[in-house]
Order: structure tokens, then sequence, then C-alpha cells
């Protein structure tokens, strides 16, 4: 039984990494091919890796680090969710802020967004989509 929850537990992270490594390489305007050609596998290994179909080893996630120059943390955070001071931390919980921002439609409408310069016309942006809430 205490397998069984470690293993359930170890595919969530799994998967949570894999979607925050999505998250990155999107960020970055990055393809599949390109960040495995980067790591030294294939683009479908990669697919792998996003999908948290494969497990990412400490010295590859420590390359990945490298290459989007971002701290190990970055693939953890969010993980454990809301809690408080007397609760223990929980593996389970989903990360559906990563899963949102991984949409098509929503990367799209946060890359534009972030490729606006003005500050006034970001502002009223945002005060558009607020008001629309």
């Amino acid at each position: 039984m205490a397998q069984r929850k470690l293993s359930e537990a170890s595919k969530v992270i799994d998967r949570h990494v894999g979607m925050r490594l999505r998250l990155l390489r999107l960020n970055h305007k990055m393809s599949q091919t390109e960040l495995g050609d980067k790591v030294g596998v294939t683009f479908q290994q990669i697919q792998k890796y996003e999908r948290g179909a494969n497990r990412i080893g400490a010295s590859r996630l420590w390359k990945l680090c490298e290459i989007f120059e971002a701290e190990p943390n970055f693939f953890f955070d969010g993980l454990n969710g809301e809690r408080d001071e007397n609760s223990e931390p929980n593996p389970l919980v989903e990360d559906t802020w990563s899963k949102k921002l991984l949409t098509k439609q929503n990367h799209r409408l946060m890359m534009s967004f972030d490729n606006i310069d003005d500050g006034d016309t970001r502002a009223a942006i945002l005060k558009l989509c607020e008001a629309l809430e």
C-alpha cells in the first residue's frame, strides 16, 4: 500500500516537473527538437518528459537549468499547494495554474501581453480583462 502511494505521488511529481519544463520551453520559444538537440536527446524524449511519462534525471535537470538559466526549484514550485504550518506537504496537489498557462490560447495571450512595451497600454488591457470577469 505504501509503495502504491509513493508510485502515485511520483507520477504526479513527474507530470508537474514536465509541465514546468514545457512552460519554460514555450516561454523561450523553443521547439522540442531544438531543446532535444541542446540536451542531447530526441524530441520524442522531450515529449515524454513534458507529459511526465519519463522521469528527468538529476544531471539532465541540471542541464535544463543551465539552458534556461533557471533555478532547480523552478521545476518544483507550486507542487505542494496551499497549506498551513501544521499540515504535511501534499505532493498530489495539482498545479492548475501551470496547466492553464499551457493552453495554446492562454500562452499566446500571455506572450502577446508580455510584448507590449507601453505601461499605460498594459494597464488598460488588464483593466479591460478584469472588467470582463
